[in-house]
């Protein structure tokens, strides 16, 4: 078994906020797999909690902009926080942002091999190649999302920070155009998902199999707890109702009035404007975390 690094066990102890030295040999049993140990320390019931990635240790920027009707996420990694505040690096980042914005690649080879003008009239790998050059660090484009405004919806986007978490959300509202009050909902749920990170706009989005690890999780947390056998299956569901409510957006209390949840915040808005209102789809990105 290959040696356990500091920055994996750092990683670790980042996401579940467990001891140095219980990260360290959940990582050796876990042959130094972090989200295998994540899972182990969870079952053991000595995660403080499922962090979602929010605390990986890839350093970079994640981006946002709109050009019309077109609205674009980037992430941007690299080595250490002190090149991800760098201005070179800032450069970089929105001229390739700005390159997808008015390029409108259909995926990660179109935009490499796009020329722009944000570059210096280069194409973006050989961007990439040439800040790489003058930094010294490993620098790539991570990820991207580019979504299209159409009629009857509305696009908002959010980063939190100095661009460590990114959302872009889009709601549908047949029959009313866009206003001021749907866009301000739009702010208001990006808001919620930097906050909140939900994992689907519905828990019936919810794969079988993330519930299916989660009562695997649960299960092996009650027998731990030392809860009798009759009582594990009713623990289980409970647990799992309780991770439903947490991770549907619409099913979340909201973040600005917790007496109301998000469905009744829409439902409100649909009500004000004359139209029924839905979230189509979010994203929610957090710098670093595992594609």
């Amino acid at each position: 078994m290959s040696a356990i690094t500091a920055s994996a066990v750092k990683e670790l102890r980042d996401k579940t906020g467990v001891s140095m030295m219980a990260c360290k040999k959940a990582l050796e049993e876990t042959s130094g797999d972090v989200q295998a140990a994540v899972e182990l320390l969870r079952k053991r019931g000595e995660a403080v909690a499922q962090k979602r990635s929010s605390h990986a240790a890839t350093e970079g920027r994640i981006l946002a902009g709109r050009e019309g009707d077109f609205v674009g996420l980037v992430e941007v990694s690299a080595e250490t926080d002190f090149t991800a505040r760098n201005d070179d690096f800032g450069v970089f980042c929105k001229g390739v942002l700005n390159t997808i914005l008015t390029a409108h690649p259909s995926d990660m080879d179109t935009l490499l091999s796009a020329t722009s003008k944000y570059l210096h009239s280069n194409t973006v790998a050989q961007a990439s190649a040439d800040i790489v050059g003058k930094i010294g660090e490993n620098i790539a484009v991570r990820r991207f999302s580019l979504s299209q405004a159409e009629e009857g919806t509305t696009i908002e986007k959010y980063i939190h920070g100095p661009g460590k978490i990114g959302v872009v959300v889009t709601l549908a509202h047949a029959g009313v155009a866009s206003n001021e009050a749907l866009q301000n909902l739009a702010n208001d749920l990006c808001l919620q998902i930097a906050a909140a990170a939900p994992v689907a706009v519905q828990s019936s989005d919810i794969s079988e199999a993330v519930l299916a690890k989660e009562r695997e999780i649960y299960k092996e947390q009650a027998a731990n707890e030392g809860l009798p056998e009759a009582k594990i299956s009713m623990v289980i569901e409970g647990r799992v109702k309780k991770f439903l409510k947490e991770a549907a957006l619409v099913e979340q209390l909201f973040v600005k009035d917790n007496k109301q949840t998000i469905t009744k915040v829409i439902e409100q808005v649909g009500k004000d404007v004359g139209a029924t209102v839905n979230v189509v789809s979010f994203v929610r990105w957090q710098l670093g975390e595992s594609l």
